[in-house]
C-alpha cells in the first residue's frame, strides 16, 4: 500500500527537505532528499509494507527544511542563520483480517470537559488522559464536523494517534468561542 504526501513551498526561496530518518522494513519515504523550487510543490511517496498478519504498524517520520543557501554555514553572515524547520509525519497502519477487528478496551480519565467562562476570541485549553487497557494497541482519532481550526469551537491535539498496550496519551482540547453574526451573539 502507498499514500502520497505533497509539501508546498511558500516562500521566496529554494529549500531542501531532509528526512533523515532510517526507513524501516514496514514504512519507507521516498525521496528521502529533495530541493523544492519556490512557489512549487514536491510529491512523497510513503510506501507500507507489512510483514505479519494481524499487526498494528506505526513509524514516526522527521524531516528538516532548510533554506538551500544555508547549507553550508560559510555562506551566510551570522545575522542571517534561521534554524532548519522540523516536519513530523507519523504513519499508521495494520494487517487486521476481515472479521477479525479487535473491540478496543481505554478509558478517558473524565466524562465531561468543563471550560470556565471565557470572552470572545479567546481560547482555554484542558486536557484529556487517553489509557489503552486493551492486549493490543489503540488506534485513535477525533472526528471533527469541521477540519478548518478557524471555525471550529474544540480542536483535539493530537487529534489521532497509537497507543501501546498498557500506555497512555495525553490530549489537549481547546475550546474557542464562535461569533454567529455581527451581533454579540456567541455560540
Amino acid at each position: 500500500w502507498q499514500q502520497s504526501l505533497t509539501i508546498t513551498n511558500i516562500t521566496r526561496g529554494k529549500l531542501t527537505l531532509v528526512w533523515p530518518t532510517p526507513n524501516s522494513s514496514n514504512f519507507s519515504i521516498s525521496p528521502t532528499e529533495i530541493e523544492i523550487l519556490p512557489l512549487k510543490s514536491a510529491a512523497f511517496r510513503i510506501i507500507f509494507r507489512p510483514t505479519v498478519i494481524d499487526t498494528f504498524y506505526t513509524k514516526h517520520f522527521e524531516g528538516y527544511v532548510s533554506y538551500k543557501n544555508q547549507r553550508d554555514f560559510t555562506l551566510v553572515p551570522d545575522y542571517g542563520v534561521m534554524l532548519p524547520v522540523q516536519l513530523d509525519i507519523t504513519c499508521i497502519g495494520n494487517t487486521l483480517r476481515v472479521n477479525h477487528e479487535i473491540v478496543p478496551s481505554y478509558q478517558f480519565d473524565r466524562d465531561i470537559i468543563i471550560f470556565p467562562p471565557i470572552g470572545d476570541q479567546t481560547s482555554i485549553y484542558q486536557t484529556l488522559t487517553l489509557t489503552n487497557n486493551g492486549t493490543t494497541p489503540l488506534i485513535y482519532r477525533f472526528i471533527s464536523t469541521n477540519n478548518d481550526e478557524s471555525t471550529s469551537q474544540f480542536i483535539f491535539k493530537p487529534s489521532n494517534g497509537f497507543i501501546k498496550q498498557g500506555d497512555y496519551a495525553i490530549v489537549i482540547v481547546r475550546y474557542k468561542p464562535l461569533r454567529l453574526n455581527n451581533n454579540s451573539d456567541i455560540q
